[in-house]
């Protein structure tokens, strides 16, 4: 079992886990990087560590996974690459590719690894310019909310308008996912 929690507060998650009772690890996905648009959200894996799926309904959960048996995999699963998260390895992308995609990605781990203020003016930035292209991708504004919320906390809470800035970019994102 592994919960995600999209809270950009760890002392929160781990108050909500303290407070509902739950003795198993939690993710804390403060950008909302794995598109959850529901709660709760189901991903089996087996005892291989295989994703087997993300089963829809709770009820049959224990039907469709749990009394079931994975063969085990033929061959090796690759590992995944720690270095493609790492804000060098998404410098060097952005400078092959001045793309949406790899705006995004360095931003998300400029917060993600480093998280002073003058890295996430910078993620604000790119976020900002990653919106100009595309302006119907609530998914940007939200991240792009998150960034500016940071940036008021590392201010010590001393500029009010990055505060309502987040608040805009937020319903924003709602305006134009509003089943988010």
């Amino acid at each position: 079992m592994l919960g995600v929690i999209q809270e950009q507060h760890a002392d929160r998650c781990r108050l909500f886990q303290q407070w509902k009772g739950l003795d198993f690890p939690f993710v804390q996905d403060a950008l909302n990087s794995n598109g959850i648009q529901v709660v709760s959200v189901y991903v089996a894996i087996d005892e291989h560590g295989v994703v087997q799926g993300r089963p829809r309904d709770s009820k049959t959960f224990v039907a469709d996974f749990i009394e079931q048996d994975f063969e085990a995999p033929t061959e090796k699963l690759p590992v995944i690459d720690t270095k493609l998260a790492t804000v060098a390895h998404w410098r060097a992308q952005l400078r092959e590719s001045d793309s949406t995609a790899n705006q995004i990605r360095l931003a998300d781990s400029l917060i993600v690894w480093d998280g002073n203020a003058a890295v996430v003016r910078e993620a604000t930035r790119l976020y900002e310019r990653a919106g100009q292209g595309e302006s119907k991708r609530s998914d940007i504004r939200f991240r792009l909310g998150v960034a500016r919320r940071l940036l008021y906390e590392l201010d010590g809470r001393s500029d009010a308008s990055e505060f309502a800035s987040a608040l805009s970019d937020w319903e924003s994102a709602l305006q134009l996912n509003p089943n988010h």
